[in-house]
């Protein structure tokens, strides 16, 4: 079921599935990802051998990959690699960031978030200016509601002569969070200029232009979002922002691209319903309510219908749904 408001968790919850999808068109049409074939063959051979340790730049490619598995969801793999990379005594900062990335997949395990901090905190022994190792500290306080701290952490690793610039990404969230909105909104031009312009920046930035009231701009940046990985959330997401913005005609060309990618979901029957009620197409909004009954009866769809059968003078029909609506709640 769409809802119009989510908690900030699980809008950063969306937003890492879908870039997550969005860096491998593969994996998101049928769970499947394969390294890039002049990767792969190395990859094999080096991961298969007996190697007792590895150079500076076998162990840089090896962490490359073991990222790749990793943001693909092959945690396995990807844990396997920095295993191998650790027995070989190669404890570079990077080697013990990406044992980090391993264990961040499941943060309400508490013994993954010990152990991810546990590496984290011995890549900032190794550097102290290691950005990358403060940003993924404060992206599990941010996953852990410590969204201060989270703040404190993406402030230090932005300030790192190197900065990882996911880190922009994480404070504008960190920012949204505390509702300081305009902060929040310069973090993810600074994120969308240094980091990437991908999935997880534009739905981060519409949701927080959702929360300054710029209703119009956030539609826009869902769209990018959209365009770079089609989902039926961030398409509900521009319908909303539409509709908060005072335009419903364009809200409503927008749930023919919706249905595009969900047909038959009742739940956009309901929410086109509620446009054509706004345009006053009665009959059209009481065509969209009959498919929602037919599939998924409700008290609510009843009683919303009622409401169309009485403006539109049938008051008959609008008592019968008034009967069966609260039939449905004894």
């Amino acid at each position: 079921m769409f809802v119009a408001w989510l908690s900030a968790r699980v809008l950063l919850f969306i937003a890492a599935i879908l870039a997550i999808a969005a860096v491998n068109p593969a994996l998101a049409s049928n769970g499947y990802f394969s390294l890039a074939p002049s990767v792969e063959p190395r990859y094999k051979k080096l991961i298969n051998s007996n190697k007792d340790t590895y150079t500076a730049e076998e162990t840089n490619f090896l962490c490359s990959v073991g990222e790749q598995f990793r943001d693909n969801k092959h945690i396995g793999e990807a844990k396997r690699i920095f295993e191998k990379l650790r027995k070989a005594n190669c404890l570079t900062p990077d080697v013990l960031c990406g044992s980090a990335f391993t264990y961040m997949d499941d943060l309400d395990d508490t013994a993954d978030a010990v152990m991810a901090e546990k590496f984290l905190n011995q890549a900032i022994a190794i550097d102290k200016n290691c950005s990358k190792a403060y940003s993924r500290l404060a992206e599990i306080a941010l996953l852990q509601d410590h969204v201060q701290q989270s703040l404190s952490l993406v402030n230090r690793a932005i300030k790192c002569p190197v900065i990882y610039t996911q880190s922009y990404l994480i404070k504008a969230r960190a920012l949204n969070m505390l509702k300081r909105y305009d902060q929040a909104y310069q973090a993810i031009l600074d994120a969308e200029k240094y980091y990437d312009k991908g999935v997880a920046v534009y739905s981060t930035k519409a949701g927080i232009l959702e929360q300054l009231g710029r209703n119009s701009e956030a539609a826009d940046a869902y769209r990018q979002s959209d365009n770079r990985h089609p989902s039926d959330w961030a398409r509900h997401q521009i319908v909303n922002c539409l509709l908060k913005a005072g335009k419903p005609e364009e809200a409503l060309r927008e749930t023919a691209r919706l249905m595009a990618i969900v047909p038959n979901d009742p739940d956009v029957f309901r929410l086109r319903s509620s446009i054509f009620k706004k345009l006053k197409n009665y009959s059209a909004a009481l065509k969209d309510l009959d498919k929602v009954i037919a599939s998924e009866p409700s008290s609510i769809a009843y009683k919303e219908r009622a409401e169309l059968h009485a403006r539109m003078g049938n008051m008959e029909k609008s008592k019968a749904d008034l009967v069966a609506a609260q039939k449905i709640l004894e």
